[in-house]
């Protein structure tokens, strides 16, 4: 058998897997090590919740402004990652961690279920 060069889609090192609402444990595997591989305060935000930052968003320091953004682009690549019928669950959420404990209690449950 030849190889090609194709590449099948969500197998790519430049763009996160896709989630249809099917495979959530290979989904979400996949996008840790994604988001992981982006930039260290990415996967923070996701895991821990946004950084707490000042108010006064015209006094934020340069370092300040690259955790804001840690928030939006690590939401940004999880909503890109998502069919329209999973984002309409998550698309009320406004931090990159409330998407990802909404998708884990849709589809893995509650410690309570479990």
């Amino acid at each position: 058998m030849e190889y090609t060069g194709y590449i099948a889609e969500g197998h790519s090192v430049n763009k996160p897997s896709y989630f249809d609402g099917t495979n959530y444990a290979y989904w979400k595997t996949r996008m840790q090590v994604f988001l992981r591989v982006q930039d260290h305060k990415i996967w923070g935000v996701v895991n821990k919740g946004p950084y707490e930052l000042s108010e006064d968003k015209e006094k934020w320091t340069p370092e300040e402004i690259k955790k804001s953004n840690a928030n939006w682009s690590a939401m940004n690549i999880m909503q890109c990652s998502l069919h329209p019928t999973e984002f309409s669950s998550v698309s009320s959420c406004s931090s990159a961690k409330e998407i990802w404990d909404r998708l884990m209690v849709i589809y893995e449950g509650t410690s309570e279920v479990k």
